[in-house]
Parts: C-alpha cells; sequence; structure tokens
C-alpha cells in the first residue's frame, strides 16, 4: 500500500501470513473528500466504523462499497441526508485505488 497517496494515513495493518491476508485501516484526511467531509454532515455517533479498510488477499485487494458501507453503519439516514454526500462513495473508492496502484 502506497503512504500518504491520496491525503491518507495508514491507522493499523493486520496481517495474517499463513492466510497471506493483510487488513489496512486507512484515515481519509482530504478535507474536501474524507472524514471531515462526510462525518460533518451524516454524523459521529457511528466513528466506531472508521477507520476504512482495505483487504488485501495475496496480490487482491477489496474493499466494502462505500454505498453499502455508509448504509449500514448510518441506518438513520435520510435519503435528503445521504443525498448532500452522495458522491462521498465514489470519492472514497477513487482514493483507495489512488492507494492500490502498483
Amino acid at each position: 500500500m502506497n503512504k500518504g497517496k491520496g491525503n491518507t494515513h495508514k491507522v493499523f495493518e493486520l496481517v495474517f501470513p499463513d492466510k497471506q491476508i493483510t487488513v489496512f485501516g486507512v484515515g481519509l484526511w482530504d478535507k474536501e473528500t474524507g472524514e471531515e467531509h462526510f462525518l460533518e454532515i451524516v454524523g459521529e455517533g457511528h466513528i466506531a466504523n472508521m477507520p476504512y479498510e482495505i483487504i488485501l488477499q495475496g496480490k487482491e485487494a477489496t474493499m466494502l462499497a462505500g454505498k453499502y458501507r455508509i448504509a449500514l453503519y448510518w441506518p438513520e439516514l435520510t435519503m435528503g441526508t445521504f443525498m448532500k454526500i452522495k458522491s462521498t462513495p465514489g470519492e472514497i473508492e477513487d482514493t483507495m485505488e489512488v492507494l492500490t496502484e502498483k
């Protein structure tokens, strides 16, 4: 994983060498697209779901889709509130793709 790319910060790293799996916790620090932007709108009541995770299995990186993750951790969001952050899932995905580029 590329350190500091996309205005991010590695919060944690869990390594399971016997299964060739590593889980990275990624802080999204961009003021316009990261946690500071969307947590202000959706609220910090479910902050335990942060940081965002990337799972590396062998050489394949995966993550939970932003739309699903946000809906899962903030189930009380109204459609109006969700529309205020409608670009956030894509922005998170774009940030994670930058991190996993070779």
